[in-house]
């Protein structure tokens, strides 16, 4: 009886686990890390909500997850297990609850029958917007003005809509969320009073809409606000008073060795009818653009003679706040207004260390500096500096001149004065010490690598040297 009753239960066994019987998948759980948010009023969330979930599978593995925010219509898979959402809230509505649904699918592609919910009670908050006041005019702007902001909000700042300029008493300028900075150029940079400006958003092409309320010639105030995906506007940041200068003759002089300021000026004086005049080395060099890639490129690019004349001081770049010389800092510029047709006079001298990669070569007509160390180059008295073109007259120092930077022109360019240089060994070098650029038969740049006003040694030389360079060489 025993032995029948073990046979019996081995045959049991045995059927009841016969081979090929599969056991029905059981779907997986998921949950989120939080069960409900009981906020309301002003203790409502923002738009932007960090949200975690999870699932598990009894008899095998969560794979990924399907994610509403619609409650449960419209679906999106994904791998994670977190996401920093930001929600949107209809215009005209401060408040929303968003619906929040997860829910797992296993291994083997089935769905959480009844995914987890979190209704997520959400406010809008106001973005903000600030002007950058190191970077916004002040006091005198000249025929550029540029403008910068920076906008936030708390819900995140991709829920900024756009953002909006008044200048004075005109309208409100609508733009693009992503711009933060505009530049003003008058559509008559030769009148006076209100009228309407170009938007610049760089250097290329103005918008299709021009701005109204900026003035010439007078006072004016900018404004700003911003607003977001919801309406709701940011409060208004004011600008200071700042002056715009227009534009008066075709003939701009940027000045930055005050030492030959009077020289320059006194010469231009004779052999021209007019010139605009802006010192960028006063005051710490306070009337340098902010913005040199956007407002000097404008502002040069509305002349046809562009005179500059500097000495070696570095000035920290206000955008980039890296110190360089002012021509490096005008180089990017200087460039596009040559390829414009842009004449240029320039005078400038370089300190000691003066960069080999410097932007200023290839951007003059310059090549390169000597590479020689120690010893100098010295131009006495009684040194002349020799015309390689019969236009020109012969130049002498009106001083001692020593540490010279004489140098190889570019290619395309071709020596204009050599000088009767002096040689303290171990110097070696070139003599040349201005250079002239002229494609096409045309005169459109001249560069002395040595103080112009320093080299006013033989009576009434310099003088004709100006009358040739603005009155015959540019004159086309």
């Amino acid at each position: 009886m025993r032995a029948l009753l073990t046979y019996m239960i081995l045959v049991s066994v045995f059927f009841s686990c016969k081979k090929g019987e599969k056991k029905e998948n059981l779907p997986p759980d998921t949950f989120i890390s939080v069960d409900k948010i009981n906020l309301s009023g002003d203790d409502r969330l923002n738009s932007s909500v960090q949200l975690q979930w999870f699932g598990s599978d009894q008899d095998g593995y969560v794979q990924e997850y399907e994610l509403s925010i619609d409650g449960g219509n419209e679906w999106f898979r994904t791998k994670s297990q977190d996401s920093l959402f930001i929600f949107s809230i209809e215009s005209g509505s401060d408040t929303v609850d968003v619906e929040f649904r997860v829910r797992a699918i296993d291994n083997e592609d089935s769905v959480d029958p009844s995914p987890a919910a979190l209704s997520i009670p959400i406010k809008n908050t106001a973005p903000s917007v600030l002007f950058k006041s190191d970077l916004m005019p002040q006091d005198t702007v000249f025929s550029v003005a540029t403008i910068s902001w920076e906008a936030s909000d708390f819900d995140g700042n991709e829920t900024i809509d756009r953002a909006f300029i008044k200048v004075n008493e005109g309208s409100w300028y609508p733009l693009d969320r992503k711009v933060s900075t505009i530049s003003l150029v008058a559509i008559d940079p030769l009148g006076t009073g209100a009228q309407e400006a170009y938007v610049y958003t760089d250097v290329n092409a103005p918008l299709s809409e021009s701005i109204t309320g900026f003035r010439l010639e007078d006072t004016n105030r900018v404004y700003v606000k911003v607003e977001d995906i919801a309406g709701s506007e940011s409060t208004i940041d004011t600008s200071e008073i700042f002056y715009v200068k227009n534009q008066k003759t075709d003939i701009l002089v940027i000045a930055a060795n005050p030492d030959g300021d009077a020289f320059y000026r006194a010469n231009l004086d004779a052999v021209t009818t007019g010139y605009d005049y802006i010192n960028y080395y006063t005051n710490a060099g306070q009337n340098q653009p902010k913005f040199w890639n956007i407002t000097f490129n404008l502002m040069i690019n509305l002349y046809d003679v562009l005179v500059i004349y500097t000495e070696n001081s570095i000035f920290e770049d206000a955008q980039t706040k890296q110190d360089r010389l002012l021509l490096e800092s005008a180089a990017p510029s200087l460039q596009s207004f040559f390829d414009s047709n842009g004449k240029l006079l320039c005078s400038a001298i370089f300190p000691n260390d003066f960069s080999s990669e410097s932007s200023l070569f290839q951007t003059l007509p310059m090549d390169r500096l000597t590479e020689a160390a120690g010893g100098t180059a010295i131009l006495g008295f009684d040194s002349l500096v020799n015309p390689q073109f019969s236009a020109y007259d012969t130049l002498q120092p009106s001083e001692f001149l020593t540490g010279l930077d004489p140098f190889y022109p570019t290619a395309d360019a071709e020596a204009i004065y050599r000088a009767d240089l002096e040689i303290v060994a171990p110097w070696t070098g070139p003599d040349i010490i201005a250079a002239r650029r002229k494609p096409d038969g045309k005169v459109k740049q001249i560069f002395f690598s040595v103080e112009m006003h320093k080299l006013n040694g033989r009576q009434n030389a310099m003088r004709d040297l100006f009358d040739q360079i603005m009155n015959t060489d540019f004159n086309w």
